[in-house]
């Protein structure tokens, strides 16, 4: 049975009846590319994840090893009762678990499929209200990982006590923990213990965005 991520890649590319070299070509990556996912010392990114999709990949299963519909059947055969998608956009830019990113010039690039009544169990959120996006950095550790997908409610802007948030302080993007305060001072909280936490006093001109609440991350395969 599957056990990482390539070795779900592997198996998607072999219930297709493809070749390495076939396999890559259908998703336009070089072959030493497509190599180093299946042996687990590179992940594909949204873009590669995406053409998978398109192939009839469960994404869901890809990500997280715990299938959303049973294992697709190689293309050519017909698939009957597909279970619905919903496509969420993906957000070009990595939200730092660490010191801040600035953002990029274009926030959109394209949108992801993921099977909806996945998206609706895991999160307990309306697909439509979520963008898919990525940390970067370890201050989130051991809960979030850097290079982890995250999915956000970019309707959920009321800071909670204790919720983690995807924000966008003086012009970087972060991911933190929220602690709040009677007297206005906001507190991003790193659950990495090496990192101190950062106070913002939201009654002064420190320009903070609330981009929405991070409601579910999946690890990368390690």
């Amino acid at each position: 049975m599957p056990v990482n991520a390539g070795d779900r890649i592997r198996a998607f590319r072999e219930a297709l009846g493809l070749t390495q070299q076939e396999m890559a070509a259908k998703i336009g990556v070089p072959f030493r590319t497509f190599q180093s996912y299946e042996s687990g010392s590179s992940t594909p990114k949204f873009a590669y994840l995406q053409r998978l999709a398109e192939l009839g990949c469960d994404i869901a299963w890809l990500i997280t090893g715990t299938p959303a519909a049973p294992m697709p059947a190689p293309v050519s055969q017909p698939q009957l009762d597909a279970p619905a998608t919903r496509a969420i956009p993906l957000y070009d830019a990595q939200f730092s678990a660490g010191k801040g990113l600035l953002p990029p010039e274009n926030e959109w690039s394209q949108d992801v499929k993921l099977p909806e009544d996945w998206v609706r169990r895991v999160t307990g959120r309306s697909p439509k209200n979520l963008i898919m996006a990525q940390a970067e950095g370890d201050s989130m550790e051991p809960t979030i990982s850097s290079g982890d997908e995250m999915l956000i409610d970019i309707t959920d802007r009321l800071l909670t006590n204790g919720k983690i948030y995807a924000l966008s302080v003086a012009g970087t993007l972060l991911v933190k923990r929220i602690q709040l305060s009677v007297s206005g001072i906001i507190k991003l909280i790193s659950d990495n213990k090496d990192y101190d936490p950062e106070e913002i006093d939201h009654n002064t001109s420190t320009e903070i965005q609330v981009i929405g609440q991070v409601v579910w991350w999946g690890h990368k395969a390690r």
